[in-house]
């Protein structure tokens, strides 16, 4: 019995769809569909994604990969953006590796310091 109400269905379905286009005729091409689709809503890419995630992995590889320099200056953008992700603990081992030991002390003296953190019990955001 279902599987009759569900054939039903999806006759009613097939067969207004065919009267759909039957009736009402259009004089646009797929492709015609398709460039006023473009126009109206992919002329321009979402500035507002956030790149965090992708700044941070590039600045682990770099670090992974002893190029400290580069991975710094990236950490320390992105814990600067915000000190609850794990940019702030990465700025401050890459400074240790970089063997800047009072910057990385100041950093992890800083992160020490911070009440939220310890509210937390160390656990950093990972974005």
């Amino acid at each position: 019995m279902r599987w009759q109400w569900t054939s039903g269905v999806a006759a009613a379905m097939v067969l207004l769809i065919a009267v759909w286009y039957v009736v009402i005729p259009s004089n646009h091409t797929l492709q015609e569909y398709a460039e006023v689709y473009i126009e109206e809503n992919l002329m321009q890419l979402n500035t507002h994604l956030d790149t965090t995630a992708d700044s941070l992995q590039t600045a682990i590889d770099y670090y992974n990969h002893q190029k400290y320099r580069e991975a710094l200056s990236i950490f320390t953008r992105l814990a600067r953006a915000n000190p609850r992700i794990r940019a702030y603990e990465y700025e401050g081992l890459t400074q240790l590796q970089l063997k800047n030991y009072d910057a990385a002390l100041v950093i992890f003296e800083r992160m020490a310091a911070d009440t939220e953190l310890l509210k937390t019990g160390g656990n950093f955001t990972l974005l």
